[in-house]
Formats: C-alpha cells, sequence, structure tokens
C-alpha cells in the first residue's frame, strides 16, 4: 500500500510541476516577450518535446495547420513510392558537445553533430564540423556502427565541405588567426584512407568574423574546381553586404581555383549564401540562402551576375509587414541581373542539391533531390530540358535539420547528414516481399 502512495504521488509531482512550467511559460510567452521565448525552447528543446508546448500554447496555430494538411503524404508514403528510412546515431562518434548552428537571431539551433559526406571505393567518409576526418566501408557501418580515424595534418577551427573528384580530396574550412577567419582550402591525393596528407592551395585574405558557404565541385572540361564564398552576411545592421558586387573581394561569389597554379578568378558574382552545389557537363547548379523569405535555386553561367543584395524575392530579418516599399528589387532581369530558376517563399533554410541516378526508380527518372535545414525536408525537383524552371516539386518530411546529401549508385540508397540528432540517414526504395 505505502509503495502504491508512493507511485502516485510522483505522478502527481510530475503532472504538477508540468502544469506550473506550463503556466510560468505562458505567462511570459504572451506577456510582450512571444518571439524571445518560443525561440529559446525551439533552439533548446527536442522537435518533439518543442511540438508539444507549442500545441498547448499556441492552439488556434496548431489547428490552423493540422486543418491545412491537404493531401499531405509521411514517409514511407510519398507521391509514386514508399520508401525506407533508418538512421544511424553518429552524435558520440562524432562529436562530444552539443554544437550551435545558423547565423540569425531566431533562427541558430542546438545540434549533436553537424557533419558532411563523401564516397570513395565502397567507403563513406565523415568530416566533422570541427575538421576531423572519418571513414567506414558503407556496408560495415550498417552492420557495426563504427568510424575509423583517417589521420591528417588540416588545421582548421571548422569544416565547410568536403569533395573527391577521382583520387583526390579537397576540404574546405575556416582558420581563425587573432580576431580575423579566413576561409582555406586543401587538397590531397588518396593512397590510403588511414592517412591523408594535405597541401593549402588557397588561403583567403580579407578579415572577416564569420565564414559560410564553401562548396566545392568540379569544374569540367577545366582542371578547376568551383568553391562558394561568403562572410559576414549580417555584420552590418541595414542588412546590406557590398561583396558580392565588389569584385575587389573574393565573397558573395564563386571562384574557380585552377589546381595547377592555385590561381583563381571570379566565376559568377551577386550571391550571398551558397550551401549547395552541383555540377556535371552539362550543367551548374546552386542552392542559395536567401534573407527572410527568397531562398533560391540558380543555374551558375560564367561572368554572370545574380544580383545580391540588390534583387531579392526575400526581405530583411527585420522586415514588418506594412505599406511601405521593399526591401529589395523583387525583378531581378529588369536591372540586369539573372533570375533564380526557382525562389523559395517562404525560406526553407535550403541546403545540398544531388542528382538521382535513373537507376535508384523508374519512377525518379531525372530528379533532383534539394534538402533543407530549418525546414526539416527535402525536395524531389525536376526540371526543365534547359534548367530554366521546375516542371514539380514534392516536399518530403523528414523532420531534422539536413546539412548535406549524397546518393550510392552501388546500393540505390540516398544518405543524409542529421544535424539534430547527429545521425546518418539512409532512404531507399522500400521493397515488398
Amino acid at each position: 500500500m505505502m509503495i502504491k502512495l508512493n507511485f502516485i504521488k510522483k505522478i502527481l509531482l510530475i503532472v504538477f510541476s508540468s502544469f506550473v512550467l506550463i503556466i510560468f511559460a505562458s505567462f511570459i510567452y504572451f506577456d510582450g516577450n512571444k518571439f524571445e521565448i518560443k525561440e529559446f525552447f525551439k533552439k533548446n528543446l527536442s522537435p518533439n518535446k518543442f511540438a508539444f508546448f507549442q500545441v498547448l500554447l499556441a492552439n488556434k496555430r496548431s489547428t490552423n495547420k493540422l486543418n491545412n494538411d491537404y493531401n499531405s503524404k509521411f514517409l514511407p508514403s510519398t507521391e509514386l513510392l514508399n520508401l525506407e528510412f533508418d538512421k544511424i546515431d553518429l552524435s558520440n562518434l562524432l562529436s562530444d558537445q552539443i554544437t550551435e548552428v545558423g547565423y540569425a537571431k531566431g533562427y541558430k539551433k542546438n545540434v549533436k553533430a553537424s557533419f558532411y559526406l563523401e564516397y570513395y571505393k565502397k567507403n563513406l567518409l565523415f568530416l566533422s564540423k570541427d575538421g576531423r576526418l572519418f571513414y567506414n566501408n558503407y556496408k560495415d557501418l550498417i552492420s557495426n556502427v563504427e568510424l575509423k580515424n583517417i589521420e591528417n595534418n588540416l588545421d582548421l577551427n571548422s569544416a565547410l565541405d568536403i569533395f573527391i573528384n577521382e583520387n583526390v580530396i579537397f576540404v574546405s574550412g575556416i582558420k581563425k588567426i587573432n580576431e580575423c577567419s579566413y576561409i582555406q582550402i586543401f587538397k590531397g591525393e588518396i593512397n590510403d584512407l588511414k592517412k591523408i596528407d594535405f597541401t593549402n592551395i588557397f588561403k583567403s585574405k580579407e578579415c572577416m568574423q564569420l565564414i559560410q558557404a564553401g562548396r566545392m565541385q568540379k569544374l569540367f572540361n577545366s582542371n578547376s574546381i568551383l568553391v562558394s564564398t561568403a562572410a559576414d552576411i549580417l555584420k552590418n545592421k541595414d542588412g546590406i553586404d557590398p561583396k558580392p558586387q565588389n569584385d575587389n573581394s573574393i565573397f558573395g561569389k564563386t571562384l574557380a581555383i585552377n589546381l595547377n597554379d592555385s590561381t583563381f578568378n571570379i566565376f559568377s558574382k551577386g550571391h550571398r549564401n551558397i550551401i549547395g552545389l552541383y555540377s556535371d557537363n552539362e550543367i551548374i547548379l546552386a542552392t542559395e540562402n536567401g534573407p527572410k523569405g527568397g531562398d533560391e535555386i540558380n543555374k551558375i553561367i560564367y561572368g554572370k551576375n545574380y544580383g545580391w543584395p540588390v534583387a531579392s524575392y526575400g526581405q530583411k530579418y527585420n522586415f514588418k509587414g506594412s505599406n511601405k516599399s521593399l526591401d529589395y528589387k523583387d525583378s531581378h532581369l529588369d536591372i540586369g541581373f539573372v533570375e533564380p530558376i526557382y525562389s523559395f517563399l517562404p525560406s526553407i533554410g535550403i541546403s545540398e542539391i544531388i542528382k538521382i541516378s535513373n537507376k535508384f526508380s523508374e519512377k525518379w527518372k531525372n530528379n533532383f533531390l534539394v534538402a533543407s535545414l530549418n525546414g526539416h525536408h527535402i525536395y524531389r525537383i525536376r526540371f526543365d530540358k534547359n534548367y530554366s524552371k521546375i516542371i514539380y516539386k514534392e516536399k518530403i518530411f523528414i523532420g531534422e535539420r539536413i546539412r548535406d546529401m549524397i546518393y550510392l549508385d552501388d546500393y540505390k540508397v540516398i544518405l543524409m547528414t542529421l544535424e539534430n540528432s547527429g545521425s546518418l540517414g539512409i532512404l531507399k526504395e522500400q521493397v515488398f516481399k
């Protein structure tokens, strides 16, 4: 009888404590600090717990969202395929602490692990946000969750991307010297994955506080790599960044770096923050973070100007709806800039873009996938023949921030880096037996 009473007391205490917390949160939430409290919970609670409190504290909003959920599908269902989705928790292997990601107030998040992926001869390579390298055979990783260390001489404070072309590996990242941050790019030949010796092939000279972008791809029909650059996007309070239109700055550009002599030239300019890059012998595509609204997919053409910060379909983060004029010019073409293939309104926190092999499924032929960070979705996209518009897009809910994606033709799987849980996400066609 005593044991039963103690159990009941514990349950009542938990219920009472939860009730007090909800009342306290509700009081602050509706006491002029709505945005700050909401973002505090969103940043520090798991998505499931945040959703629970959001339903309690914003019932009208939650009801509207549920009633607006017309014809939405959730994994394993998609429009044409049923997909299997699995996760492998790598958080303890890739990071020993919770890290903060994002660069604008209200959009920063605490995540378990942020990392990047590449594939080389049946092996997955992992680059952690703090610049460490690991590998393992894909099949071995699936059966036994283990990462093997790659000994290297990289000297970075924070990593931005990993890219492999044939047997050459490239790593981009940030080096901090005193109060300044610089983007650096390293190249190394892969002879043995246990150890890679890197050579520094690029160092920026401009002193910056916060550097983003750093995505890399091969420039076909040349001996160069293409690199995206962005820095101090929000440094000016007015939201205007002069660097993308200034040819004396490397930032807000894509750069073509010659691998023979490490010289570079500006390939395109007028970019805000490209964190997704795809290149083949026909097309170069970039996914670009806009301001508040206006994430873009762009077709990158040599010598072209993409308009930032003059033209954008988004608005400043502190923009408030009114009858005043827009913060930026919405038409790019009318003032001499290249229009995006597509703009996401509202923003999705756009990240990586990859092409899916036609071997994946007869139903997903000529498809690309675009990932999102704050949106927690991937988008299945098909472009027209000239890459001038999107024919269709399908929104597929994953439930976590997705930083990077790759496709493995050997196994017909889509892999993604899931930041909230620090996991490797595995997406493949569901096989019915």
